[in-house]
């Protein structure tokens, strides 16, 4: 079972379209945090950089055309504790593997998942060595509060591998549930 959510209509409508003939691979369109409700949604110029958080005008980095806010959706907010204990119903599932891309917000999403982190298994997430967002954590703070969840970093690979960049901006943290060692 894959599970995708998407808060940006364009893309969920995308998403959709392309997975429909596959039963086991399904699309929420909202967003995560730490609680439910309904917020504004940054969509950048590149999809890819869209996120709750606001770009950090004083971050120069080579994303930075790509990483402007070109309008805003009012999306749904829901939490990890109230989405996943029913597809773990439905679908018979006990553990899984979590894959947070959320820009920034990744934290926000895990205090929204207190209940159901014991079931997963392993997670990825992305940290930023040069902040894209305002107010976004730091690489450390984000690695500390995994760590005091029970997570134990396993690996890590650079987002955007290339020689023209050879600072590292962000990297893919790959973690295990310590319950699972």
């Amino acid at each position: 079972l894959i599970l995708s959510i998407e808060p940006v209509s364009t893309l969920a409508e995308t998403l959709r379209a392309r997975l429909s003939q596959d039963s086991k691979w399904q699309v929420r369109q909202i967003a995560l945090g730490a609680e439910s409700g309904q917020a504004t949604f940054n969509v950048m110029r590149g999809d890819v950089f869209s996120s709750f958080l606001t770009p950090d005008p004083n971050a120069k980095t080579p994303y930075s055309d790509a990483n402007q806010v070109i309008r805003t959706e009012q999306v749904e907010v829901d939490t990890l504790d109230r989405l996943v204990p029913a597809l773990q119903e439905q679908f018979s599932v006990k553990n899984f593997y979590l894959k947070l891309d959320t820009q920034g917000f990744d934290l926000e999403v895990l205090a929204g998942a207190g209940q159901v982190l014991q079931n997963v298994a392993a997670l990825q997430t992305e940290v930023s060595f040069r902040p894209l967002y305002l107010n976004m954590p730091s690489w450390k703070d984000a690695l500390s509060r995994l760590e005091s969840l029970g997570f134990r970093i396993s690996g890590f690979t650079p987002i955007a591998p290339s020689v023209q960049f050879p600072e590292a901006y962000e990297m893919n943290c790959f973690f295990v549930n310590s319950r699972f060692l």
